[in-house]
């Protein structure tokens, strides 16, 4: 162990067991968790929020371009799922490494084979703000992955982002991570250049990060959650995240956010208009919540220990169980395939091909029953699509999801439905249904943001379970 680990090991046993005393105000202005400290809470702002950090003082680039916003967050959707299906086969086939799309690999000075990409997927959902050191960066949170990254000085190759990058040579706090130390042993995304640890991280729909190993302190607000979080330094960096800094990743893995300052306990709730909620450790209001619903979270034997899975085993439609779906296609199996996974980048819930038809089929016939006439082609990757109903008309079938050991949960209409109001092209105003195939070549299915969006959402690895709390995320 290098000197750097073995001090930030030691300090951060000091912080858990809350010895850890105030830094001197005039050497560090952001104090230390005081020892009652259990929870932080963080504002989640979406990427097209206008209230967004993101969005203030810039245009986005559906509008310069001409391009729909809908349009153009499906595109970025539908690469976020196939970099999932590139992560899930890469490592049922055994290589263990996350693939990139399209991409190439070049070699620098050591012969170390680097990822690249020859595409843009802009791919972040929901961002929050966070000091790293000194500065305060907008960050991805992204259930999706391990990595904790930052866009780095000196930089080789980095996209724009909103604010300077981060400079390790302005933080006293900043230590890099030597090549022996067993920190550099924890993935197999990391490996040796002389004395530093390096890094190289795919996300398999082109977008990658390649740099350095590092500690540095983390806050939030004027609190410290972490001495000396490992993370990554990029040097060179593609096709990621629309003005952030970088990205946090809450998966499952040792190197994210929750496992490295073993939080056994996170929570969010998301919203597209204005500012969710991003919450590490326990809320009383929340733990001791009567109408909260809870199903396992399951592990996937095979696959990578990022995803989170949860053992859906269908639907109803306005109280009646859609008969047609096999639960069976919706099972993780035991050779590592199937499941679903609950992801907080993709945004529309997508479902292997035969559990959404039969979804779909029941879900028009019921709309059909209600009066509402189907609009063909659809838009996008919605086949499913009405006109925007009147005031005096029902309201579109309600959709419940139905787990493993009773739990369900009823979406509102607007976590069924997908409202597309003023895109580009688009004569009317149409409203789809919020779910899609998540293709022939795939056996997982994924539970996206819109159908997540106004729960509060608790993932709990301590006692392997997932909590849905509806309506809470104004409180």
């Amino acid at each position: 162990m290098d000197a750097f680990s073995g001090f930030y090991m030691c300090l951060s046993i000091l912080i858990s067991m809350g010895f850890l005393m105030t830094v001197d105000v005039q050497a560090n202005p952001w104090k230390h968790i005081p020892p009652s400290t259990s929870s932080f809470i963080l504002p989640l702002y979406h990427r097209d929020d206008p209230t967004s950090p993101l969005r203030q003082g810039r245009t986005s680039r559906e509008e310069e371009i001409g391009r729909g916003r809908v349009a153009s967050r499906m595109l970025r959707d539908m690469a976020r799922v196939e970099g999932i299906s590139k992560r899930v086969g890469a490592t049922l086939k055994g290589h263990g490494k996350m693939a990139t799309k399209g991409g190439h690999t070049r070699a620098d000075a050591t012969g170390r084979q680097n990822v690249s990409a020859p595409v843009n997927s802009d791919s972040g959902e929901f961002f929050t703000t966070m000091r790293v050191g000194y500065t305060d960066f907008q960050l991805v949170m992204d259930t999706g992955s391990d990595l904790v990254w930052l866009q780095c000085l000196p930089c080789t190759s980095c996209y724009q982002q909103t604010g300077p990058l981060f400079d390790p040579r302005a933080s006293s706090t900043f230590a890099p991570v030597n090549c022996t130390s067993i920190s550099c042993q924890q993935s197999d995304i990391m490996s040796c250049r002389g004395q530093s640890c390096q890094y190289q991280q795919a996300y398999g729909d082109g977008s990658f990060t390649v740099g350095s190993m590092a500690r540095e302190n983390f806050y939030v607000d004027n609190y410290m959650i972490h001495a000396g979080l490992l993370m990554g330094c990029g040097h060179d960096n593609e096709g990621l995240f629309v003005g952030a800094a970088g990205l946090v990743g809450l998966g499952r893995g040792p190197l994210s956010l929750p496992s490295q300052i073993s939080s056994h306990t996170f929570s969010y709730c998301l919203s597209s208009s204005g500012p969710g909620s991003f919450i590490l450790g326990h809320i009383d209001q929340v733990d001791n919540a009567s109408d909260r619903v809870y199903t396992p979270l399951l592990r996937s034997p095979e696959i990578s220990v990022t995803f989170y899975y949860v053992p859906l085993i269908g639907f109803s439609i306005d109280g009646q169980m859609v008969s047609s779906i096999n639960p069976s296609d919706l099972l993780l199996q035991p050779t590592g395939g199937g499941g679903v996974i609950v992801d907080s980048g993709t945004v529309i819930t997508r479902l292997v091909p035969s559990v959404y038809s039969a979804l779909r089929d029941a879900f028009r016939q019921a709309a059909m029953a209600r009066g509402y006439r189907l609009i063909l082609p659809g838009y996008s990757l919605f086949d499913t699509c009405y006109l925007r109903p009147s005031s005096n008309m029902r309201p579109f079938p309600s959709i419940e999801l139905h787990f493993q050991g009773g739990a369900s949960i009823s979406l509102p209409s607007q976590n069924s439905m997908y409202s597309i109001d003023e895109e580009n092209g688009l004569p009317i105003p149409l409203v789809c249904l919020a779910f899609a195939s998540v293709g022939t070549s795939n056996d997982f299915s994924i539970l996206g943001n819109v159908q997540q969006q106004g729960f509060l959402i608790t993932f709990d690895t301590q006692a392997s379970r997932i909590g849905f709390l509806s309506n809470q995320c104004s409180s």
